[in-house]
């Protein structure tokens, strides 16, 4: 797969989606009691957010290009890394740690057992 191939492009777009929709539910969060089930929806869309850029990333390792690092450095865990300024995290190991938490914190605020499997981004009701 090559950066111009439809299904990182695809990908990218996914991830830009649900970008966006976590801006949207961020400002709907503002009106929300504590864990609402807006928070909730929130989490759920930041751990697919979180899956699909962990897929993008793989991906993006496999190719091992310039370009392909270039583009490396403008995913989210990246930018997390470089938050945490510290050389103790491998931002190999990003996306699985960000995605132990996220499944922990949402059956924490939801009270229900949660299956990433479960959980589809092609849902018709986004």
């Amino acid at each position: 797969m090559s950066l111009n191939s439809p299904y990182y492009k695809r990908a990218v777009e996914e991830a830009d989606f649900l970008r966006d929709r976590l801006y949207k539910l961020q400002e709907r969060l503002v009106d929300q009691p504590s864990m609402s089930d807006a928070h909730v929806d929130y989490l759920h869309t930041l751990y697919a957010l979180i899956d699909k850029e962990h897929s993008i990333f793989t991906r993006l390792k496999l190719i091992d290009t310039v370009e392909s690092h270039l583009a490396i450095k403008e995913l989210d865990a990246f930018r997390i890394v470089d938050l945490l300024q510290t050389d103790d995290v491998d931002i190999n190991n990003v996306y699985p740690i960000v995605k132990s938490e996220l499944i922990d914190l949402i059956k924490q605020v939801s009270g229900e057992e949660w299956n990433p499997e479960d959980f589809d981004i092609d849902d018709e009701d986004w």
